[in-house]
């Protein structure tokens, strides 16, 4: 049975489930096709051995859908940094860390990223059609791949926990070249919105600190994986792109912005 709010987000909320399950059980709107392929992607994600919640059922509980995983006791790596703001180079490299292995497994069941990535900047009303144009060639003329990439990939997404850092929502999870989903981040790092809600101690500890953050998990990343950091740089402006087709509205004049650059 439904049990105590652990946590909410954009999209769902995670209550407890007996005495070892978790649901995320989504906002009135979406559909059980939708939560159904969420499901889908978490267990091939499960299933890669990355550390990450088991995938239990797909449910209906008081007209909403939601998906049982396995509990895992822990916070978000954002409210430990929040309450322990000391572990903040720590914690970037821990962030470095779980994404450079993500990217070792080798996935062929995914959507791939680069589709994603087109229906993006497809989605981004506030390009004009010749941007759009120029950002889906740049995204054809760079390297595809077959990893694992998360597609959304912060300090909210990971887990802290006794048995180390646990990655969830894998929403967005795709296959596709690493750099990609590393620029992902990179950018959410940078320009992310807080989910709402976010204690006002929360906003100003990372207002101060996201500079620091991003470059220690930047600079850990590419020392776990010495990748090409010219490809990285080429994967920005499509990835900018991309971004604005998420339709995210505090973000859309900084993105603006950088593409003009």
């Amino acid at each position: 049975m439904k049990g105590a709010l652990i946590g909410r987000g954009r999209l769902a909320e995670v209550y407890a489930w007996g005495d070892d399950q978790a649901l995320k059980l989504f906002y009135q709107g979406r559909s059980s096709t939708w939560v159904k392929n969420e499901a889908s992607l978490s267990r091939i994600a499960f299933e890669t051995g990355v550390n990450t919640p088991a995938v239990g059922e797909v449910i209906e509980v008081e007209g909403r859908h939601g998906i049982l995983f396995e509990r895992v006791d822990g916070i978000p790596m954002l409210a430990e940094m929040s309450a322990k703001p000391w572990i903040l180079i720590r914690a970037a490299r821990i962030l470095a860390e779980e994404h450079a292995s993500m990217h070792e497994k080798t996935v062929h069941n995914l959507p791939t990223q680069r589709q994603l990535m087109e229906q993006s900047i497809l989605s981004a009303s506030a390009l004009s059609p010749a941007k759009q144009e120029a950002a889906i060639n740049a995204v054809r003329q760079l390297p595809t791949g077959n990893k694992l990439c998360h597609g959304d990939f912060h300090p909210d997404n990971i887990l802290m926990s006794t048995r180390g850092a646990v990655t969830i929502d894998w929403t967005t999870a795709n296959m596709g070249n690493p750099l990609a989903d590393l620029a992902r981040s990179s950018l959410i790092l940078q320009l992310g919105d807080l989910p709402p809600g976010t204690p006002a101690m929360t906003r100003r500890m990372v207002s101060a600190g996201r500079g620091l953050f991003h470059k220690t998990y930047l600079k850990h990343y590419f020392e776990l994986r010495p990748e090409n950091q010219e490809q990285f740089v080429a994967w920005w402006t499509p990835t900018v792109a991309a971004r604005l087709g998420d339709g995210i509205p505090e973000e859309k004049e900084q993105l603006l912005s950088l593409l003009a650059l």
